[in-house]
This record gives structure tokens, C-alpha cells and sequence, in this order.
């Protein structure tokens, strides 16, 4: 559910993701955080998703404060993939 927010948000923006990706934050040893990849052009940024968050958005509550996070992550894949 939060690739397809995120790719919402980036549309939005005009952004051309070529990957999204969630990591299990289990797999890093942390139990109640996700990492978000984004990558557009050769460039990737991260975001340190809580879980709290992901619970959030799959009851349909999207907090503002995650909006203001992936778009923050999105603006700065921007930055990162002009020339």
C-alpha cells in the first residue's frame, strides 16, 4: 500500500520512479521500522518508514506528516537526478 501512495505522490510531482522498494525492517534487526527506496535516473534515496505509519495507511488514514516525508524523499531524488 505504501508503493502505491508513493508512486501517487510522485506522479504528482511529475517524478518518474524506475523503483520502489520496501525492506523489512525484521531484516535489519529492527522490529517496528521499513525502509522505502525510492530511485529514479540512476539515483536512490531512503526513508525510514514506522510502522505506526504503515498501520496508519492501511486504515486509510494518511497522516500528513508521512505526505510531507515521501514528498521530501521525492524532492530530493529530484535534486539528485538533475543535471
Amino acid at each position: 500500500m505504501v508503493r502505491e501512495h508513493a508512486t501517487a505522490i510522485a506522479a504528482q510531482m511529475k517524478v518518474q520512479l524506475s523503483d520502489i522498494a520496501v525492506v523489512e525492517g525484521r531484516s535489519l534487526g529492527c522490529f517496528d521500522a521499513h525502509l522505502l527506496k525510492l530511485a529514479a535516473d540512476g539515483q536512490q534515496v531512503s526513508l525510514l518508514l514506522c510502522q505506526s505509519e504503515l498501520d496508519e495507511l492501511q486504515s486509510d488514514f494518511v497522516g500528513d506528516k508521512l505526505e510531507l516525508r515521501i514528498r521530501s524523499a521525492l524532492s530530493r531524488l529530484q535534486t539528485l537526478s538533475t543535471p
